[in-house]
């Protein structure tokens, strides 16, 4: 049988029971559909010289994989936000600023958002540059490396200078 018949008859056979699998794992029901039809969009791209030797157990081996990759992505996408945003992103303020968040209150952390804003500019270009990387787009220390063409200890270094620096001068910003 051909590696698109196989795949064909996969999908004939099996497309009910995937979403079923893909419903009790996600939150958003009606990405059931879309992720039974990616499922499918792998096995057709792994090509056809790929011995599988048990379709059924590589059908739902793929789909698993599916939900940890979309797992991986809605943590990363929810430590995603912008520096510019209204309050600063809370992650940089719980993390890089070493804040407790129970203790400021809304008009306390307004202020400190301000402060932010007017600390970061004083950066290096480079520093602002992995910061955002860090904060904004949630990348780690080693996809901010291959970015910015330094080692990962050189950004490790970088951020925690830049952070330092924040922490520093929003300090001095309070006491004016």
């Amino acid at each position: 049988m051909s590696h698109r018949k196989l795949i064909q008859r996969l999908f004939a056979d099996h497309a009910g029971s995937l979403q079923v699998f893909f419903r009790k794992r996600i939150r958003e029901q009606r990405d059931a559909l879309d992720l039974t039809q990616e499922v499918y969009l792998r096995l057709l791209r792994a090509g056809e010289n790929r011995q599988i030797k048990n379709p059924e157990a590589y059908l739902f081996t793929v789909a698993n994989n599916l939900v940890k990759e979309r797992q991986v992505m809605q943590r990363r996408d929810a430590l995603r936000v912008g520096l510019s945003e209204p309050g600063v992103s809370d992650r940089l303020k719980d993390e890089a600023m070493a804040v407790e968040p129970n203790v400021i209150s809304e008009l306390e952390h307004e202020v400190r958002a301000r402060y932010l804003r007017r600390v970061l500019p004083e950066l290096p270009p480079r520093s602002q540059l992995a910061l955002a990387l860090a904060f904004e787009e949630g990348l780690s220390h080693q996809e901010i490396a291959l970015r910015l063409r330094v080692s990962k200890t050189m950004v490790h270094k970088i951020l925690t200078q830049a952070i330092s620096h924040c922490r520093n001068r929003m300090r001095e910003l309070e006491v004016l």
